[in-house]
């Protein structure tokens, strides 16, 4: 028989409450794209846009993963975006 398997924690910057957890939904809607900041990994942060069919409704969505040290390049995570805009566009 198999030890049980211990489950971590989230890291600290996953939402885990409602309050935070809307507030960053309405973030998401005004600016267009979603961001995940650290909340699934540490030093690891996500962009993603959504991709709507004909009535409007989100049928998918399109996103990008990446280390923050990849960061420190000027303009990284802009030129991402530009480029998820792009393939949204396209779809």
């Amino acid at each position: 028989m198999r030890p049980p398997r211990r489950f971590s924690l989230p890291p600290p910057h996953t939402i885990t409450d409602e309050k935070s957890f809307l507030s960053d939904l309405k973030i998401t809607r005004s600016r267009g794209y979603a961001v995940a900041d650290q909340e699934l990994n540490i030093g690891l942060k996500t962009l993603a846009i959504p991709i709507f069919d004909k009535k409007g409704d989100v049928e998918a969505s399109f996103g990008v993963s990446f280390p923050l040290s990849r960061i420190q390049e000027p303009g990284f995570e802009d030129r991402l975006l530009e480029r998820l805009f792009e393939i949204k566009n396209r779809a």
